[in-house]
C-alpha cells in the first residue's frame, strides 16, 4: 500500500534548527541534532557559506535538490510525463540529471512512503524520508541527492541519516528494514548508488541522540527521553 504525507503542515524553521510538531511537542529533526552534535563542522559551514560566491551556489545546489526531489515523487506517483507535458520549462532545468537515473529506475519497486514526516517516539526526533521502496526486490529506505559531477563518497551523515530514518520507520510501523540506498544522480553521467547495512549505524546514530538530549538538561523531558532510551537503547 503506498501511503503519502505531506511533510510541511509538520516542520518549522527556528534559531534552533528544524523542529517538528508531533503531538503537543517539537521534536528535533535528524539534520538539526547532526548539526548540534557536530559543531565544528558546522561552524566551518557556517563560514563557508558566508562567501557570496559560496552562498550562491548553495543555493542553487538546494533549489536544484528541491526540484530534482519532486520530480522524483511525481515519477513514483506516476504523474512525471505530467508534469513535464505541463511545466516543461521547470523541468528542462534538472533533465539531464533525471536522465542519469533513468538506469536505476526499473529496480525500485512497491513504494511505501513518499516524501513523508516520521518519527521515533523514544529518541524525539523526526525527519522527511525520501523513499521507502524495495529496492533490487529488498525493502529499503531509499535517498536522492544530486551533484554536478560523481562523488567520490558520501561519508557518515548520510547514512547516519538514513540509520536516522530508518530506525523511526520500523518503530512506526513494525517494519525490519535495513537496507539504506543512497542514489546520486549528477549532470555528466549515470548516477552513482551507494548501498549500506544500516545497523551498523544505528548505535551511532543512537549516541548522537542521547548527546544531543544531554545538552538540553536539566529540562525535564529531555530527562525523559534520556530516561527512555537507557531502557530500551
Amino acid at each position: 500500500m503506498l501511503l503519502h504525507h505531506d511533510p510541511h503542515s509538520l516542520h518549522v524553521y527556528t534559531s534552533a534548527g528544524r523542529l517538528y510538531r508531533i503531538g503537543d511537542r517539537f521534536y528535533p529533526g535528524v539534520g538539526t541534532i547532526q548539526d548540534a552534535t557536530n559543531p565544528e563542522q558546522t561552524k566551518k559551514w557556517e563560514e563557508w557559506r558566508k562567501i557570496p560566491e559560496n552562498a550562491a551556489k548553495s543555493k542553487a545546489a538546494c533549489d536544484r535538490g528541491t526540484l530534482f526531489h519532486q520530480a522524483m515523487e511525481f515519477e513514483i506517483m506516476g504523474s512525471l510525463w505530467i508534469e513535464f507535458s505541463v511545466y516543461p520549462d521547470t523541468f528542462a532545468a534538472i533533465s539531464s540529471y533525471i536522465k542519469s537515473v533513468e538506469s536505476v529506475l526499473p529496480k525500485i519497486t512497491n513504494p511505501q512512503l513518499v516524501e513523508s514526516a516520521i518519527w521515533h517516539d523514544v529518541g524525539c526526533y523526526a525527519g522527511t524520508v525520501d523513499l521507502v521502496a524495495e529496492y533490487e526486490g529488498e525493502l529499503s529506505i531509499i535517498d536522492w541527492k544530486t551533484s554536478e559531477r560523481p562523488k567520490d563518497g558520501v561519508g557518515d551523515r548520510y547514512p547516519l541519516q538514513l540509520a536516522a530514518y530508518c530506525g523511526a520507520i520500523n518503530r512506526m510501523y513494525g517494519t525490519k528494514i535495513k537496507q539504506g540506498v543512497i542514489i546520486a544522480a549528477n549532470a555528466e553521467s549515470e548516477c552513482q548508488v551507494f548501498k549500506f547495512n544500516l545497523s551498523s549505524f544505528w548505535r551511532m546514530w543512537i549516541e548522537k541522540v542521547k548527546q544531543y538530549w544531554r545538552t538540553k538538561t536539566p529540562d525535564s523531558f529531555a530527562e525523559q527521553v534520556l530516561e527512555g532510551l537507557r531502557g530500551k537503547y
